[in-house]
């Protein structure tokens, strides 16, 4: 749709250094509306000159737009009224560059088309469609090359489902590895149909699924080769000169001895990746938890707006979301007393006080989440019957300048050994008790006691036993992160998860500019 091109195209320009002095400024407005920044960003202290004259110029386009203005009545403005945008993009597309002009003529005729669910603010209610069809994958006929656009001189770009029904004198397939085709049965949304419902079949309704995945990638990959009139050339990683081999497609294997040549075009080489215009100082201690270090090993970019930026972006709350905070809320509560143990009475008034500020209340099936949240929490009450509590102490590992900061809910004197429990109320994943966060918290128990990850959807309660040679690994990549966060390292990683991140319509190339910072400052002092 474009959308990232033209945001990419936007004149203001801010030094990394403002941007965070103005995420301050609009941070302490009470339940500010959409638009309010503009009452906060002119009015800074201590911005840039170049900070000044972009928060200027970004108040001015937005002057007199108010909430309830559509996406379409604000594009109009900002690109055909307020500025040279829309001239500068034509004058682009006669000088041979028309990306640009087609994505904003693409943009628009998505907004014109374009009807979201109307539950609040426009822009708001567009911005969440947006990411449904991109979590769904139907926003791919967006993507297709309009028709008044086919004439063009250029290469086409397009994924093998837009070629379908197309042909090509001269068709490139690149990047054919394991991980692009055959995807991993793993990725796919789909569920898998009840054990049995499928008559006949000598298996699961797991291996169903996995047994369709893989003849229908079969199939695109025939629909792939079948777009080529006269010139296919497929490109795959070739073996290496220490006879190991690189994660190539199976296909291309399959199909090795029908290729005209297999020999390798070109010797590997190392790509130097330009380094970002941004240079973080991290004043003191740089300290993470490990829940911090996780996200930053999910995705360093996600870890630079939570952590180093402190931008928002929480998601609208479902109704399971609602009840998961409820829950969290009592455990809370009842993890900070330590050994001091409610009555019913108090301990019921605790429940129904976090119910009432943070569970669904007014959903529709508000008495059965109840009735979920009040299992959940049984089995957590379940947990601590005759246990002995004290208060936990804040455990550490050291690299260098940065330091992770493991505190645990509750630290408990079983007689024989001290178990350090990590809580959460949702259900425990396949990699929850080997991720880099878990690793963290073993390691640094490791000679204090045993660490232990409860997850209560499920009821799970597991030690964490990873072996020394695991942890040797983890404890590697425990330190690349840490060194990674000093030296300011925040690189995007893209995956099909991405437009469910908070920070999805602004993973933008960083600012530049030079950001002071305290991180972790927050964290408990293990020194």
């Amino acid at each position: 749709m474009g959308l990232t091109c033209i945001a990419s195209m936007l004149p203001f320009r801010m030094p990394i250094e403002d941007i965070t002095l103005a995420i301050d400024g609009i941070r302490h407005l009470e339940k500010p509306l959409p638009f309010d920044w503009r009452s906060v960003l002119g009015s800074v202290p201590g911005l840039t000159q170049s900070g000044q004259v972009a928060a200027s110029a970004l108040v001015d386009a937005y002057d007199g737009i108010e909430p309830t203005a559509t996406a379409w009545q604000v594009i109009t403005k900002i690109y055909l009224d307020r500025t040279r945008l829309a001239a500068d993009i034509a004058t682009q597309a006669r000088k041979g560059n028309a990306n640009p002009a087609l994505a904003l003529w693409q943009f628009q005729n998505f907004l014109r088309s374009a009807l979201p669910e109307k539950t609040g603010y426009p822009i708001r209610d567009l911005l969440e469609h947006i990411r449904r069809l991109v979590i769904l994958s139907d926003e791919r006929d967006l993507r297709d090359l309009p028709s008044a656009a086919q004439s063009l001189d250029a290469i086409r770009l397009m994924t093998i489902h837009g070629s379908k029904g197309l042909e090509f004198k001269a068709l490139h397939l690149p990047s054919l590895t394991s991980g692009s085709i055959p995807r991993s049965a793993n990725q796919s949304r789909g569920l898998s149909p009840p054990d049995g419902m499928i008559e006949g079949a000598p298996f699961r309704g797991i291996e169903a699924i996995k047994t369709g995945h893989d003849e229908e990638q079969r199939c695109l990959f025939f629909v792939a080769l079948s777009r080529a009139e006269e010139h296919l050339t497929l490109y795959a990683p070739n073996k290496q000169s220490n006879g190991r081999r690189q994660n190539r497609s199976r296909f291309i294997d399959e199909i090795s001895g029908k290729l005209f040549e297999a020999s390798p075009i070109s010797a590997p080489t190392d790509v130097l990746v330009a380094r970002e215009r941004f240079t973080l100082e991290v004043e003191g201690i740089a300290r993470v938890s490990p829940s911090q270090l996780a996200t930053y090993d999910k995705c360093p970019r996600r870890f630079f707006f939570a952590h180093v930026l402190q931008v928002g972006g929480r998601r609208v709350e479902s109704a399971p979301m609602r009840m998961h905070n409820a829950v969290q809320a009592v455990i809370d509560e009842l993890t900070g007393r330590r050994n001091d143990v409610p009555d019913e009475t108090e301990l019921k008034a605790i429940v129904d006080t976090a119910w009432a500020s943070h569970g669904p209340t007014r959903h529709g099936y508000a008495s059965e989440y109840r009735q979920i949240s009040d299992e959940l929490l049984q089995f957590f009450f379940q947990l601590r019957e005759s246990e002995t509590r004290r208060v936990p102490q804040s455990l550490s590992l050291r690299f260098g300048d940065a330091e992770v900061v493991v505190t645990a809910h509750e630290e408990i004197e079983t007689g024989h050994t001290t178990v350090f429990r990590r809580i959460r109320t949702g259900r425990k994943t396949s990699t929850a008790v080997t991720a880099l966060d878990a690793a963290a918290f073993q390691i640094a128990t490791d000679g204090r006691g045993e660490a232990e990850f409860v997850y209560l959807t499920g009821r799970s309660q597991d030690r964490l036993s990873m072996k020394s040679a695991q942890l040797e690994n983890k404890k590697a990549k425990i330190a690349d992160a840490s060194i990674a966060i000093l030296e300011g390292r925040f690189p995007p990683i893209r995956s099909d998860r991405c437009a469910r991140c908070p920070y999805f319509f602004i993973c933008n190339p960083l600012p530049s500019g030079s950001l002071r910072k305290k991180i972790g400052s927050g964290l408990p002092d293990s020194t």
